[in-house]
């Protein structure tokens, strides 16, 4: 079982990029095979679980708009203008 570097609640869509990044860029310099793999699941409260897995295992949880925040959002933001 890989070990896992354990990133929680104040993890963000970038901290994910930086860390899938950084590891394909250290694989791709390594002399011989490497193999990341990316596993992506829908929690509740808009969140998703990111595991990257490169050797060691890193668990991010982050915040996502769901389609129905998207939806509230929009109408929000098209009430904002015909009120200017």
């Amino acid at each position: 079982m890989a070990k896992t570097d354990l990133i929680m609640n104040d993890a963000t869509n970038d901290d994910v990029m930086t860390r899938f990044r950084n590891l394909y860029e250290e694989l791709f310099l390594h002399d011989g095979y490497g193999r990341i793999e990316l596993e992506m699941k829908i929690l509740r409260r808009g969140q998703k679980e990111i595991i990257l897995r490169c050797g060691k295992e890193y668990r991010f949880v982050i915040d996502f708009p769901t389609k129905r925040k998207l939806k509230m959002d929009d109408q929000v933001l098209m009430e904002s203008r015909f009120q200017s």
